[in-house]
């Protein structure tokens, strides 16, 4: 009975501050969650740069045609095949594409907190 009798003193007492106009000291207000997407203009451009960079690493890999496919000791014709495609694909993957999310301008994270205050 006593329990029943706080929680409806609490209940009435909410209520009378929500009409005073006074808020509830527990309860903060948050502030508002931008679900923006952090990229910008260079970055778009750098993951394409990246994409087209492992185009061509796949392209230069497609060039190796052997002299005899279906045998084991048939050996590749072109050296850009076994040399540069596998290093255009490991930097378009592992460098290019990596950076390009990454990147930001110097000083653009304060401007972003900055504007998420206001």
């Amino acid at each position: 009975m006593a329990r029943q009798n706080r929680n409806i003193a609490r209940r009435q007492t909410r209520a009378a501050r929500e009409r005073s106009g006074r808020r509830s000291s527990r309860r903060k207000e948050k502030p508002p969650v931008s679900w923006d997407i952090p990229w910008g203009k260079q970055n778009l451009i750098g993951i394409g740069i990246g994409i087209v960079v492992i185009t061509i690493g796949y392209m230069l890999m497609n060039t190796a045609v052997a002299d005899e496919p279906l045998t084991d000791k048939s050996i590749w014709n072109n050296a850009s095949a076994t040399t540069i495609a596998p290093i255009l694909l490991t930097l378009g993957y592992c460098v290019i594409i990596p950076f390009a999310i990454f990147w930001r301008k110097r000083g653009e994270e304060e401007v972003r907190s900055v504007k998420s205050e206001v």
